[in-house]
């Protein structure tokens, strides 16, 4: 008899698929542009919020420096008026209260002096919690520090590079508009997608034929047979029903893009204000710092006076403690106006976006 069958087929085939339209596709990366974007602002907020904390703690280190100095002048310009004291009334020339009265003031300082330590030992802990660093010591203030308003000089333009620059309102801003897509890639769930495919391939089998009545000296043969396969499609996908999925997963984003509206609205309004506040620091600190000098003279000439009165008998102790207490609040005003100063430069720096180590060097 005759026969034939295939024999070791093989082949291969190769699909791609293409999407043609796909709105909520795209909407998914227009939203994810944005958080992007509002990911890089955060960003940049936070280092220069990092630059104004470290600031902020190495002048908090520096004043808590500054009143304990204070402190420690105060403590012994009491000390002496105490020694004078007890000197006077062993002769004579004062009653008990005076020494009494410089005994009260000198314990006061001293008690005052184990907080101020305390509260400096705080302050350097801030610090070398920010940095990592344990400083022992640091670099004050130059005593004269140039007391100018930072360019321009106008406080509207400060507002209107703080409102354009700032990167906090920037995140807000592109969280907002992340929000937003988020609407669109939500209600994108019910539309139409349209897909196009393209397949090609082939199979190859191989053939016994003429077996079992071949001719002496000839017999069967194996002819391969290939068969090619192409197609081209073009596919529609409709989604008809989800149940309400859709609508409520919308409904979810439009709250959301409500919240990211006024987060926004919120934070323009508050960079708005500190960036007021510090640009009125800075000018009332120029006036307040020069109003400080004053008064420290007054208070030194003051207390050089009572002292004086105080040692032909017409001031009592108590004028004279009085007096060196002036001097020593006058004094701890004018290192802390300084520093606020500082402060409010710093501030109205951050809030414009404009920070950074060359401001703070």
């Amino acid at each position: 008899p005759t026969g034939s069958g295939y024999y070791n087929g093989n082949g291969y085939a190769l699909t791609l698929t293409q999407p043609i339209f796909n709105y909520q596709t795209w909407k998914s990366i227009s939203s994810a542009h944005y958080s992007v974007k509002a990911a890089t602002a955060t960003y940049l907020a936070a280092a220069q919020d990092l630059m104004f904390r470290v600031a902020q703690a190495y002048f908090n280190v520096l004043s808590a420096n500054d009143k304990l100095r204070y402190t420690i002048s105060q403590k012994q310009a009491f000390l002496r008026q105490l020694i004078t004291a007890e000197q006077k009334f062993k002769v004579g020339l004062i009653a008990i209260t005076g020494v009494y009265d410089a005994q009260a003031s000198y314990d006061r300082s001293v008690a005052d002096e184990i907080k101020d330590r305390n509260n400096l030992a705080n302050q350097i802990e801030n610090l070398r919690a920010i940095t990592g660093v344990q400083y022992k010591k640091l670099k004050g203030l130059r005593k004269t520090v140039p007391l100018v308003i930072p360019k321009p000089g106008n406080i509207e333009q400060w507002v209107r590079l703080a409102d354009q620059q700032n990167y906090a309102i920037k995140s807000n801003l592109y969280t907002m508009l992340a929000a937003r897509e988020t609407i669109k890639e939500n209600a994108a769930a019910r539309y139409p997608r349209v897909t196009a495919s393209a397949s090609y391939g082939t199979t190859t089998n191989g053939v016994l034929s003429g077996l079992g009545t071949a001719a002496p000296g000839t017999g069967g043969g194996i002819n391969e047979v290939v068969t090619t396969n192409g197609a081209v499609a073009l596919g529609v996908d409709f989604p008809v029903f989800q149940g309400g999925y859709v609508s409520a997963k919308t409904k979810q984003a439009e709250y959301n893009y409500l919240s990211a509206s006024d987060q926004l609205e919120f934070q323009h309004r508050n960079v708005t204000n500190q960036t007021r506040q510090a640009f009125l620091g800075v000018q009332s600190g120029i006036s307040q710092i020069q109003a400080d000098v004053q008064a420290i003279k007054s208070a030194r000439n003051k207390l050089e006076a009572t002292q004086a009165g105080y040692v032909v008998g017409t001031r009592t102790m108590v004028d004279v403690l009085n007096a060196v207490t002036a001097l020593t609040q006058a004094q701890q005003t004018w290192a802390d106006d300084r520093y606020k100063y500082v402060i409010s430069i710093i501030t109205l720096e951050q809030q414009a976006g404009t920070l950074s180590p060359q401001n703070l060097m």
